[in-house]
């Protein structure tokens, strides 16, 4: 059977070569009628789960019910990943295609930032009728935003969002160890429940049992065994120490290119894993023996899933899918987890149970790749996707497991392997005998280095045939291949991409090539730090203070972030820094009884501190206790820069409580803080808070995912309200308005009165009063200019290249006055997090700017590499009264009044 290539596609025209597609699909249907279009669909994700160690009958691996599904379906021995990294590879999965038509390398990247119209494959079903239901890791789980992809799924998503550390014991007598002082491996005698992979089976259980009568495709994610190995004690029991064998082949391949190598960076993260060097011959047996722990524990929570499938009578209409995001390495050629092209990174364990299997329980042997899993599942539940794949249907191995569907597998990955630019991409072909791969020059695509290892004679891939005459038409055969394959990149996001044009914007400031306005500071994407949290003052002398903190891969935001502040006394047009502090994130900048102020919280999600400056940003405080700016002795707060209000005698500031779980979203709770003006303001003592109010994911119709980043504001009515951000997963943008009581203890929100439409609200604005009694103005990044298919599909929280001004009589009713700044290219380049003030008859702000900058650009719209200072003159000019006027053509996800 042929394999079907998609080349010459042009993702952002939405030019899809279909006559091809929908031929294979037709094909491939009628060869296998009659289907089964309502067949229910349980998918079952495992991280770094290690195909040869997870469901291959290894004598020493304890793992009887991925033994017993497999019995009971297929088993493909030949599955590969596209790229063995969690991101990518799901991302490839989900979408059916591949990283180089994706654009995601990387863990940080979200597929829709080149593609926010892509149907992905649960999205499929819930489109033809399906309840699609996500439960655990099934994306990527951190760092990506929008986080997950809402619009997969038929409600929110739960337990999928979090730092893999956070997976600690939930049980009596146990605490959380810091990040920091977290080992990668634990062994406490703690119930099944007490980690994550436990609470994901018993709701996967729960579930099942509340969709049992209805077409479903539930998709259930473990987060095991990906570090940290924690299994309950009774799964380390299954094994002893000295019965491990040693990492074989331990040493690097006699022959193998040194970009081939990594570091292994993910082990060495954690507490007592040396940073540099060898392993020691203990922690290797330990570390072998955590994950073999991890890989029972996940194997008992599987089978709880598959047992209430059968419990409940539905294993006769349920297709059961059992796939791993990546290979992984335990020590063989002296590395440790994935990230590389070699056979264990690249190899995935994959099972498909289908109703009325053909002989079920007999291996396949054919090469098939994860990619292959959506045109298999729409082929098997007679759905058509609305764009091609890059993968083809599996369905003729699932009737016959002799059959073949393709001569090869694809695997990819970049170096360097860390976030931002890289040089390299290394391209693996697997055949039946070899394991071809080419690294290759990114910008010039010259092969700098070749790998070839026979896989029959050399299974452990001990030595490197490329450059061996013996093998040479092997070689020149995978050569072939590659050129066959690899096509031209659709999406180019690697940092290196050429500057786009940047025409100029109807009205604000007109940028070109260069990055808009002045820039304040600058951090390459290449450093591993980005640009948060822009912060902006104007001081009674005339000064102006700005500030910002740091996150990103190499952002301490989790244990001592800083805070970097910049002075101006020339109006903007010139920068200097005058202060860094360390122990600070999130922080505003307000100015009050002649003294600078920083108020934020110690670290992502921790205390709140306030810090004091009495020259104006040179010199501040320590929050050393609750007389020195410690405003809460515990704790887990989120903010943002948002504005600090004087009202009725008191100064009022809004936080977000964010203890209520660890996913994000979900953990915002809204409220209040509050100080008399005439107080000693690093006085913890003379702080007031409100309740905080957490959010009810049955709000706008179970549309709603979070509130966070509130404006404190005075209503018209004269008493304070908390005008929140809302993250909804489709258009259109809201605001929540939360009501304060006049002492500032008691905060109130009514669902039916209390969200209005706000351009731009999925993203953090900035609302202040006009100081003329001109009603409320607020900068917020807005869609604008998008196609209405993309419109329609749009994440709003994920858009962000345009920042426009709006305005409002009440704060219920907001019109777009003017564009600000905008880039036709939505996925390098964002304007967000804008903070800024009223300086006359101008709006002057400091803003979070990706762009061009000659180093590779920013990382992405979000992370960004600029912090950038405006002047826009005239703000109020009735020139601009319409949005009409400031941009025509433009389009906006305003609706009516919900």
């Amino acid at each position: 059977m042929f394999r079907f290539r998609v080349v010459g596609v042009e993702f952002g025209c939405r030019r899809w070569l279909l006559t091809g597609l929908l031929l294979v699909f037709a094909l491939a249907s009628r060869a296998a009628e009659p289907a089964s279009p309502k067949w229910n669909v349980l998918f079952i994700a495992a991280d770094d789960l290690r195909c040869d160690l997870g469901c291959y009958g290894n004598p020493w691996v304890k793992t009887p019910n991925l033994d017993r599904l497999a019995a009971r379906g297929r088993l493909f021995a030949r599955a590969y990943c596209q790229q063995a990294l969690c991101n990518p590879s799901r991302a490839s999965l989900m979408t059916g295609l591949r990283p180089d038509h994706t654009g995601v390398y990387n863990l940080t990247t979200h597929f829709r930032r080149a593609h926010p119209d892509i149907v992905t494959l649960p999205q499929l079903f819930k489109e033809n009728g399906y309840e699609a239901v996500g439960i655990g890791k099934m994306y990527h789980n951190l760092n990506t935003r929008p986080a997950g992809d809402p619009l997969s799924w038929s409600r929110p998503q739960v337990m999928y969002w979090g730092n893999h550390r956070v997976d600690q014991p939930q049980a009596p007598g146990y605490t959380n160890v810091p990040f920091a002082e977290l080992p990668p491996a634990q062994c406490y005698d703690v119930p099944d429940e007490a980690y994550l992979d436990g609470r994901i089976a018993a709701a996967a259980v729960q579930t099942l049992r509340e969709l049992k009568d209805k077409p479903f495709f539930l998709g259930v994610g473990f987060w095991k065994p990906h570090l940290p190995y924690n299994a309950p004690k009774k799964y380390w029991d299954l094994y002893q120490p000295a019965d491990l064998p040693p990492p074989t082949p331990g040493d690097w391949p006699l022959g193998a290119p040194d970009v081939a190598k990594h570091n292994s960076p993910e082990v060495r993260g954690y507490f007592g894993v040396p940073k540099q060097g060898p392993l020691s011959a203990a922690q290797f047996t330990h570390l072998r023996h955590g994950y073999l722990a991890a890989i029972s524990f996940l194997d008992a929570q599987v089978g709880k899933v598959v047992d209430e499938l059968d419990r409940l009578g539905l294993a006769d209409k349920t297709i059961v899918v059992l796939w791993g995001d990546n290979g992984y390495e335990l020590g063989e050629h002296t590395l440790f987890g994935k990230l590389s092209n070699f056979e264990l990174d690249a190899h995935v364990p994959l099972i498909m149970a289908v109703p009325a299997q053909a002989r079920p329980g007999v291996t396949s042997r054919s090469l098939v790749e994860l990619v292959d899993l959506y045109p298999t599942l729409a082929d098997l539940c007679g759905l058509t996707p609305p764009q091609p794949s890059d993968g083809v249907s599996l369905r003729p191995v699932l009737d016959d497991p002799t059959k073949t569907v393709t001569d090869g597998a694809l695997t990819q990955h970049p170096r360097p392997v860390t976030e931002g630019r890289f040089e390299t991409m290394g391209y693996s072909q697997r055949t039946d005998r070899f394991r071809y791969t080419e690294w290759r020059d990114w910008e010039t695509g010259n092969v700098v280095a070749r790998e070839l290892y026979d896989q029959v004679n050399d299974p452990g891939e001990t030595v490197n045939r490329a450059d061996d005459p013996v093998f040479a038409a092997e070689v020149k055969r995978g050569e072939q291949w590659l050129a066959a394959h690899v096509s031209p990149r659709v999406v180019d996001t690697n940092q290196n991409a050429p500057a786009a044009s940047f025409p100029p914007t109807p009205k604000g400031d007109a940028p070109t090539r260069t990055v808009p306005g002045v820039v304040i500071d600058h951090q390459p994407a290449t450093s591993g730090l980005y640009i948060g949290s822009p912060s902006l003052v104007l001081l009674p002398d005339g000064s102006y203070v700005a500030s910002h903190d740091f996150f990103g891969p190499k952002g301490r935001d989790r244990e001592r972030p800083q805070v970097v502040v910049f002075r101006s006394t020339d109006r903007g047009a010139s920068w200097q820094r005058t202060a860094r502090l360390d122990g600070l994130f999130w922080a505003s900048l307000f100015a009050h009884r002649g003294a600078l102020y920083l108020l934020g919280t110690d670290r992502e999600y921790g205390r709140i501190v306030i810090r004091r400056s009495r020259d104006g940003g040179v010199t501040w405080t320590e929050p050393r206790g609750a007389a020195t700016g410690l405003l809460t002795a515990t704790g887990q707060y989120h903010t943002a820069p948002t504005p600090v209000v004087v009202h009725a005698g008191r100064l009022w500031r809004a936080f977000e409580d964010a203890s209520n779980g660890t996913e994000w979203g979900k953990r915002f709770s809204a409220g209040m803080l509050s100080v008399p003006v005439d107080a000693d303001l690093l006085n913890a003592t003379n702080w007031t808070f409100s309740n905080f109010l957490p959010r009810d994911p049955a709000w706008l119709g179970g549309q709603f995912n979070a509130w966070l980043e509130g404006n404190a504001v005075v209503a018209p009515a004269g008493h304070i309200v908390d005008v929140l951000r809302v993250d909804t997963p489709h258009p259109p943008e809201r605001a929540a308005l939360v009501n304060l009581s006049a002492d500032g203890r008691t905060a109130s929100f009514a669902a039916d009165t209390g969200f209005v439409n706000f351009p731009g609200g999925a993203k953090k604005f900035t609302i202040r009063a006009d100081p003329r009694g001109d009603g409320y103005w607020a900068v917020a990044s807005i869609l604008h200019d998008l196609p209405d298919e993309v419109l329609r599909r749009a994440v709003p929280g994920s858009i962000r290249n345009t920042l426009a001004l709006l305005h409002s009589a009440d704060l219920h009713q907001w019109e777009v006055r003017r564009v600000l700044l905008h880039h036709p290219d939505r996925s390098r380049h964002g304007f967000q997090y804008a903070d800024w003030q009223f300086d006359g008859d101008d709006l002057v702000a400091v803003c979070r700017t990706a762009f061009d900058d000659g180093e590779g650009g920013a990382h992405n719209f979000h992370d960004a590499n600029f912090l950038t200072f405006h002047r826009f003159k005239d703000f109020r000019s009735p020139r601009d009264t319409t949005a009409a006027a400031a941009a025509p053509g433009l389009k906006t996800a305003t609706l009516e009044k919900p």
